[in-house]
């Protein structure tokens, strides 16, 4: 654990203010959850994900749908990528660009080839060389979306079939959350 050398009181109501370059740095904005433990004598804060208490849902959800489509499929959060159907590809928990953001906050679907142009990265150093097209789809539960299906490969096609298959996988991470 990284010692950041800040030290904040307490106010009456128990509450502690983390500094802006912390809240920067960690991605936290108004509104995010915190989960809070205790580890000895020491009291951890980190952002809450609902997705943690179901990663052995979300990795079976990216490897049928690999199986499914025969394409990559990465699962994030709304910050990082926490599962992928390419075990291998060190791409768990790899932050989030500004792009993911966009398509997670107008919660809408995106299909993109190369004939329309450039294939957007999803995280900052990702190797797209073999990507032709991708799709990526939020997830969303109670208008709140907590992240994103990204279905990549060389000949990914934008298929009612690939829809269906995601649109699936996306209800299915929903109804766990």
């Amino acid at each position: 654990m990284q010692d950041s050398g800040l030290v904040r009181r307490v106010d009456d109501l128990g509450r502690l203010v983390i500094p802006k370059e912390l809240r920067k740095t960690l991605r936290i904005k108004s509104g995010d959850a915190i989960q809070i433990s205790k580890d000895g004598d020491n009291l951890l804060l980190r952002k809450y994900s609902p997705t943690q208490g179901i990663m052995a849902t979300v990795q079976s959800v990216a490897d049928s749908i690999f199986e499914s489509t025969g394409k990559t499929c990465m699962i994030t959060d709304t910050d990082r990528v926490i599962c992928s159907s390419n075990k291998n590809s060190g791409e768990e928990k790899c932050l989030l660009n500004a792009y993911a953001m966009k398509v997670m906050n107008d919660r809408k679907p995106v299909f993109i080839s190369k004939n329309q142009g450039e294939i957007p990265f999803i995280y900052t150093g990702e190797n797209i060389e073999q990507i032709n097209s991708r799709i990526i789809f939020p997830y969303v539960k109670d208008g709140d979306c907590f992240g994103l299906i990204v279905l990549s490969g060389e000949n990914v096609s934008n298929t009612e079939q690939e829809k269906s298959i995601l649109t699936f996988g996306a209800s299915l991470l929903s109804k766990c959350i």
